[in-house]
C-alpha cells in the first residue's frame, strides 16, 4: 500500500510506496512541522475503476445462474 507524506508547513503531500519509507522521511520533516502525519494513500482511480468492473461481471453471471 502507498503512504502520503503530509506537511502544512511545507505544503507537502508526498506519495511513499510504503510506510517505512514514509516514516523515513517524516522523522526529518518532523524536525520543522511537528504535526506532519504519514497516511494510507487509499486505492488509485485505475483499481478503484477495475474493482466496478469486476463487480458488474459477477451481477451479471449471477443473473445468468438464476
Amino acid at each position: 500500500m502507498k503512504y502520503l507524506l503530509l506537511s502544512a508547513v511545507f505544503s507537502l503531500n508526498v506519495e511513499y510506496a510504503d510506510l517505512t519509507t514514509c516514516q523515513t522521511a517524516l522523522e526529518q520533516v518532523s524536525k520543522h512541522d511537528e504535526k506532519a502525519i504519514c497516511i494510507p494513500a487509499g486505492k488509485e482511480k485505475s483499481e478503484l475503476m477495475f474493482e466496478k468492473f469486476l463487480s458488474i461481471i459477477q451481477k451479471l453471471d449471477n443473473q445468468k445462474t438464476q
